[in-house]
């Protein structure tokens, strides 16, 4: 039963968080009836803007971490490799 519930509550979430998108404008839609339809090419069209900028902001932060310093006291894992 808790599962279930877990399950609604992380489904409900996701549906809230998605038409949040739709609705600022992030993701084009058109409307068929009271459903919400997104074209596939702009789907990825999204995701592929949305990975460029969280590739973007990882880069940023491994290059502030790594100007910091905080890499020389972390050292490399067994079977890793440095660049």
């Amino acid at each position: 039963m808790i599962v279930g519930f877990l399950f609604d509550a992380i489904k409900a979430r996701r549906y809230r968080r998605g038409v949040k998108l739709l609705e600022e404008g992030a993701l084009p839609f058109h409307k068929a009836g009271s459903h919400r339809r997104i074209f596939l090419r702009d789907l990825l069209v999204y995701r592929k803007r949305r990975d460029v900028a969280r590739k973007a902001a990882l880069d940023r932060i491994a290059k502030e971490a790594f100007e910091s310093g905080l890499y020389e006291h972390t050292g490399i894992p067994e079977g890793g490799e440095d660049e």
